[in-house]
């Protein structure tokens, strides 16, 4: 692990000092480390050789029950929805079903076990539902006003959610996975 702390103002490269971590685990013992510290000089910060911008997202669980279900016109079987997303003033909103199979299977049995493990990975499980959308979207705003052979908008958006619930399967696969390795850590 790497972590860079950012001293007061009264601390001058040189000065020395010495770095605590904790860790408590619930229902196991106090991990502990300590190292010892010198100050250095802020790093100058490196032009970077390209800008990387990166859209702005919102990621949004939604019920079955809920008024977004509804509004999004998603069908009452949850295998066949598992994310959709749409811009709102700007912002590339996000939305996954809670009650896709392979998600909620997954979050049912963690959080029989562990509820900081379930959530670690629902925001694991997002974050690779929110990679996808962006990837989607950025591939859509490419091709906007291309002429689509022989494919009706309706079957479209068919593949698109066809694909979007094969991701949902690998993102919670992935997740899974992730959260069960050692160097496993939330953001």
């Amino acid at each position: 692990m790497r972590v860079m702390v950012d001293c007061s103002d009264t601390s001058k490269p040189g000065d020395t000092g010495e770095l605590r971590v904790e860790l408590s685990r619930t229902g196991q013992s106090l991990l502990h480390d300590s190292r010892s510290i010198t100050v250095i000089q802020r790093p100058a910060a490196k032009e970077a050789a390209q800008k990387i911008v990166m859209p702005q997202f919102r990621i949004v669980p939604v019920e079955p029950e809920s008024p977004d279900w509804l509004r999004l016109d998603w069908p009452d079987d949850t295998a066949v929805i598992a994310s959709d997303a749409e811009h709102d003033e700007g912002v590339l909103v996000i939305y996954y079903s809670t009650a896709f199979p392979k998600y909620m299977h997954a979050i049912k049995q963690l959080e029989r076990r562990d509820t900081t493990t379930a959530a670690s990975f629902t925001r694991r499980y997002e974050i690779w539902l929110a990679v996808h959308s962006l990837i989607l979207d950025e591939d859509k705003s490419a091709h906007q006003g291309e002429a689509h052979t022989g494919i009706q908008d309706k079957q479209l958006e068919e593949i698109e959610q066809a694909e979007r619930c094969r991701m949902a399967i690998v993102a919670a696969m992935v997740a899974a996975r992730e959260i069960q390795s050692p160097e496993a850590s939330d953001d």
